[in-house]
């Protein structure tokens, strides 16, 4: 009969051991791993919402106000009459995408005195009188005021041939703009007219017109 070796029994118990030893050591690097993998999702989370908490406070607070006695239906032939390019462009935009039928401006501009100057405030009653003949049935009229730094936008729509106040809207920053752009004017404009029409508007940096990329390039 033959007698096993020492060695050879040494060996046998030592490889068990090993197998044993990474079998435990599997389950706990495996836990690790989760726990590092859940902790940089709670990280990840965490910044998150301190990036959008900085956003939300840095981002300027608009008031905005508005009241209407009757709103236009879809398909109605509205003007729109501005000072400025872009609240009257926003204007036109916001409208057409809630299908109203909105006539060139330069329509009514070329049938009244001193149209070669696009800037210059014209009486209203000579503009609601070039709408009649036009057979619009509303005219917005929408201007800037109040400083450059914190702008305020009024919409004022009369029917016609009544030309009774149909709906109004404002909106206006609370605090100095640092850099003021295009884009504040829009979305300014935009608050006036939902206000205006009772109309929930979603967040200040919501695009508030579909095409409000190409609004912003071409002034």
């Amino acid at each position: 009969m033959s007698i096993p070796s020492p060695s050879r029994g040494i060996t046998t118990v030592q490889a068990k051991r090993s197998i044993l030893s990474r079998h435990e050591i599997l389950p706990a690097q495996a836990i690790l791993h989760n726990d590092v993998v859940s902790g940089l999702t709670l990280l990840q989370w965490l910044l998150g919402g301190m990036i959008l908490i900085a956003t939300v406070a840095c981002s300027p607070r608009i008031v905005a106000e508005g009241v209407h006695e009757t709103l236009p239906t879809q398909g109605t032939l509205i003007g729109v009459w501005g000072t400025h390019p872009t609240l009257e462009h926003t204007v036109i935009l916001w409208l057409g995408k809630r299908g109203l039928r909105v006539i060139d401006p330069t329509e009514l501009r070329v049938h009244l005195s001193g149209a070669s100057n696009a800037t210059s405030l014209l009486e209203e009653e000579s503009i609601l009188e070039v709408a009649e003949k036009h057979d619009l049935r509303e005219v917005v009229f929408v201007r800037l005021v109040g400083d450059q730094r914190a702008p305020a936008v009024l919409v004022r729509a009369l029917t016609l041939p009544e030309r009774q106040v149909a709906w109004v809207g404002s909106a206006r920053y609370e605090e100095y703009l640092s850099k003021p752009t295009v884009n504040h004017l829009v979305v300014a404009t935009c608050r006036a007219m939902a206000a205006a029409w009772g109309l929930e508007f979603r967040s200040d940096s919501a695009r508030c017109v579909r095409d409000q990329d190409d609004l912003i390039q071409n002034n």
